[in-house]
């Protein structure tokens, strides 16, 4: 199976222990987090999110 490479906000969300939207947002908003745009769709790299955990798992 083919692991995706974006996932939409929702799904980020739920990978990240099922934080919420406006703490979530407020990751992407410090750029702690990545985005991208295709078209309306705000959509999260898997790598920003590992990245992040792994920032989170050194501190």
């Amino acid at each position: 199976m083919v692991q995706p490479l974006l996932v939409d906000t929702s799904k980020g969300r739920e990978m990240l222990g099922g934080m919420g939207k406006t703490q979530f947002f407020e990751l992407l908003k410090q750029g702690k987090l990545k985005r991208v745009k295709i078209g309306t769709k705000t959509l999260v790299p898997i790598s920003s999110i590992q990245e992040y955990v792994a920032s989170l798992e050194a501190a």
